[in-house]
């Protein structure tokens, strides 16, 4: 890509398209930097954290249950999450609380950018001690699996994989708020 950018600055070719872009104009958006701190927040953002918010807590309290037969073996959290419990139900109460408000008040103020701000550093130091505390998923029953160790092995990598998705966006969104705090 960089050498076909190259030669056509070599070859000084004018594209019209590239003569009247502006990198401003991008719209990303829930992880645009196209806001400063009083900018507007866009409400289908404020609802999907809502709704992404309102799961995570009714599946953490096991008031939501997903599946957990797996390849033959029903798998369920370890006595390893009993450390991350409350934390993640405060997280996410208080997680409720700031989105009801974005929701009546759409618009980013100072303090509400530095309040997400060390919520999302509280979620990624969670995110980043559950990485890295070991047999997070244990065996509940083996219904028909022929290997169940395996199976096990497999939704711990799984486990810790989506960890790090979820650790890489929290800290893209502790990145934009930053950013944000240091642009106002």
């Amino acid at each position: 890509m960089t050498l076909v950018f190259a030669a056509l600055d070599y070859g000084k070719a004018r594209i019209s398209f590239l003569e009247k872009f502006e990198a401003r104009k991008i719209n990303a958006g829930i992880l645009g930097m196209r806001g400063a701190p009083l900018s507007a927040i866009p409400r289908s953002d404020t609802m999907f954290e809502v709704a992404t918010t309102g799961i995570i807590l009714l599946w953490w309290v096991e008031w939501l249950a997903f599946p957990s037969a797996w390849l033959g073996v029903e798998l369920r959290l370890s006595a390893a999450m009993e450390a991350f419990f409350y934390p993640v139900v405060a997280l996410c109460v208080v997680e409720l609380a700031r989105l009801g408000v974005d929701l009546v008040r759409p618009y980013r103020t100072v303090p509400r950018v530095a309040l997400r701000l060390v919520l999302n550093l509280a979620w990624l130091a969670l995110v980043v001690l559950a990485y890295r505390t070991e047999g997070l998923i244990e065996i509940a029953e083996n219904i028909r699996s022929e290997n169940p160790q395996r199976v096990l092995a497999m939704a711990q990598l799984s486990m810790r994989a989506a960890l790090f998705v979820i650790a890489a966006i929290t800290a893209t969104l502790v990145a934009a708020d930053v950013v944000r705090l240091v642009r106002r």
